[in-house]
C-alpha cells in the first residue's frame, strides 16, 4: 500500500488521534500535547 503525495498515512492519522485523545482525557498529564488537537 502506497501513500499518495499530499495525503497522510493511516498510521499517522491513528497516531494523531491517540495523541489528541490522551491529551484531552488522561490524568495526570505528563505532557500536554496541545498541538495534537489542532
Amino acid at each position: 500500500m502506497c501513500v499518495k503525495k499530499g495525503e497522510a498515512s493511516i498510521t499517522s492519522l491513528v497516531s494523531a488521534f491517540g495523541r489528541a485523545y490522551h491529551s484531552e482525557f488522561d490524568s495526570p498529564k505528563i505532557f500536554d500535547d496541545y498541538v495534537a488537537k489542532d
